[in-house]
């Protein structure tokens, strides 16, 4: 995507390397999937369908909340500024999404461990949630810090002189990013608790309030302002609402104080 943006390429070979990405990585799923040889019990029956389906929808609609307030910002900025703003602004979110990359196998993979550490009790569970969300934070801060200071010459070296206001964009969307390695657990806790309809309010109230940001802040800092609406809805959508809901709080204060690595290994 780099490649076709930095290119000047119809926007139509972003939706084909989107596409591609996709297929890549469910190819990816289905070969470690046949690699490990897992075996796949087929339950065929109305109710277990209605129920799957059922408690999917909350995450669906969720999902597709999260998706569209994640593109706004960039139809937004078409609107109000040039559409050369649009091609810097998409550098600097395909960059932060480099940094994060991780997020995904990292809730994949540690799923079945908070599954193992949930029937062994609710200390045992938290505690161990707290010690992960440190260090996964304290992973986002570390790759963070290496993004920011890797940014500057790699803006240098590959991009013209009229791309150089990627770099400050590329700043905030990296605090965006510690956000999210914050939150890595969180949605496995939500679907451990069978509470999908917490993610779904969330990203729901996170869309309304990225289009008003965004609205009012894109006019008034160009860029910058749509770099600080996305870190504004990220931070609400997945630490701040947390407090909001009873079956959250206790993660909401495990994510604030997973910032002071001293709460390591200790117990509540």
């Amino acid at each position: 995507q780099l490649y076709f943006i930095y290119n000047g390429y119809d926007i139509k070979y972003i939706a084909i390397s989107v596409l591609c990405g996709a297929f890549v990585s469910a190819t990816s799923i289905l070969i470690s999937f046949f690699r490990i040889r897992l075996k796949i019990k087929y339950i065929i029956g109305g109710s277990h369908i209605a129920l799957i389906f059922l408690r999917s929808v909350p995450f669906t609609l969720a999902a597709a909340a999260h998706m569209i307030y994640m593109r706004v910002d960039v139809l937004m900025i078409e609107y109000f500024m040039e559409y050369s703003s649009v091609a810097i602004y998409s550098i600097s979110t395909q960059l932060m999404s480099l940094v994060a990359i991780l997020i995904y196998p990292l809730q994949v993979s540690l799923f079945p461990k908070l599954l193992k550490d949930k029937d062994k009790g609710n200390d045992e569970y938290y505690m161990q949630y707290k010690n992960i969300t440190t260090i996964l934070t304290w992973t986002g801060v570390s790759l963070a810090i290496i993004g920011m200071l890797a940014i500057n010459p790699f803006v240098f070296y590959f991009f013209e002189d009229e791309y150089s206001p990627v770099t400050g964009i590329f700043y905030i969307h990296m605090m965006s990013a510690v956000v999210m390695y914050n939150a890595v657990l969180r949605s496995s806790h939500i679907t451990l608790i069978k509470k999908g309809y917490i993610i779904l309010y969330s990203q729901i109230v996170s869309l309304v309030l990225n289009i008003i940001l965004n609205y009012y802040l894109i006019p008034l800092y160009g860029l910058e302002g749509a770099a600080f609406s996305t870190l504004i809805t990220i931070t609400m959508s997945l630490l701040i609402s947390n407090y909001f809901f009873k079956h959250t709080k206790s993660i909401f204060w495990i994510q604030i104080k997973s910032f002071y690595p001293k709460i390591l290994n200790q117990k509540e």
